[in-house]
């Protein structure tokens, strides 16, 4: 799961717009596929949270893993 900061985009570029104020995601009953090879709960997996920011500023926050390894939540800080 990821998410993210959306981009507008012109001819010449593109650039990141403001992450919209989702309030926090949870996402549950989650489990980790490598090429349909290795099926498993997320905490099977080698994954990383990766909290988003820019110039200093937290605009989104990963929660850990439950126990079971099935979910986990993103927060919104700030755009």
């Amino acid at each position: 799961m990821i998410a993210e900061a959306p981009s507008s985009c012109s001819i010449l570029f593109c650039s990141e717009v403001p992450l919209a104020d989702f309030g926090q995601i949870n996402l549950s009953g989650l489990l980790g596929d490598q090429l349909r090879r290795d099926q498993g709960s997320l905490a099977s997996f080698n994954a990383n949270e990766i909290t988003t920011a820019n110039n200093g500023t937290t605009l989104a926050t990963p929660s850990g893993l439950s126990s079971d390894g099935s979910s986990f939540s993103v927060a919104w800080n700030a755009s």
